[in-house]
């Protein structure tokens, strides 16, 4: 067995798209939309659920965006934190966190703080996606 992508609930998909795209490398890999043709309602136990789906890729990495049509989805709760259960973030790894950080912050992406050393070596800092997920930069030494 091994791990394949991670799915995210966006409220716009073009806004998403642009955003992993441009800021993070990702490419489009599949669109298609889903609806009678195709149970996703059986799969997530929503009666007449209907989504468009985007598959984005990375270095072999996919992130499937969901975008519901039915039902609409509901915003993270403005007081939703990271110690909150479930998925808290979705992490990439870069060389260097100081400069990606501040490039991203020049693209308009907002970071919860600065960067921090986390353990010797070990640099992360958190920042906020469109919809209010989280995401992590780590940059790790150059021996792992």
């Amino acid at each position: 067995m091994r791990a394949d992508h991670v799915g995210l609930s966006v409220a716009d998909m073009a806004r998403s798209v642009a955003f992993y795209c441009d800021n993070f490398g990702f490419e489009e890999v599949m669109r298609h939309p889903l609806g009678a043709d195709r149970p996703l309602d059986k799969v997530i136990g929503v009666p007449g659920a209907r989504a468009e789906i985007v598959l984005l890729e990375l270095a072999g990495f996919i992130l499937e965006l969901f975008c519901y049509e039915v039902p609409e989805g509901r915003p993270l709760p403005a007081d939703a934190t990271q110690a909150d259960h479930g998925f808290t973030h979705l992490g990439f790894r870069v060389d260097d966190v100081h400069a990606e950080t501040a490039r991203l912050r020049a693209a308009g992406v907002h970071f919860l703080g600065e960067p921090i050393m986390w353990r010797e070596g070990v640099w992360l800092a958190y920042f906020q996606g469109p919809d209010g997920e989280v995401g992590e930069i780590r940059q790790l030494p150059d021996d792992i």
